[in-house]
């Protein structure tokens, strides 16, 4: 095998490598892409979550609040029926 004939089947095997790699490549960045694009979704989902519970517990404040004032409430009645009684 004459030298050219070697060159020219280097040169054939490493376009064969380049072209392997680019394949590897385009897919390598489509699930990036893929990747990329959950990411976001998480982010979103995130944010939705974190006022989703800054939410409840504005609401949860407002029920220990009425549960207070109730407890109060009973508090007195019974004071009441227990003066009553006596």
């Amino acid at each position: 095998m004459k030298n050219e004939e070697k060159i020219l089947n280097i040169l054939e095997s490493m376009q064969l490598d380049i072209k392997s790699l680019k394949d590897g490549q385009a897919t390598t960045n489509l699930r990036l892409d893929a990747l990329e694009k959950g990411q976001t979704n998480l982010e979103t989902g995130q944010i939705e979550l974190h006022k989703d519970v800054a939410d409840i517990k504005r609401d949860l404040k407002g029920v220990w609040s009425d549960i207070k004032r109730l407890d109060k409430r009973l508090t007195v009645q019974e004071k009441e029926l227990d003066s009553l009684w006596k």
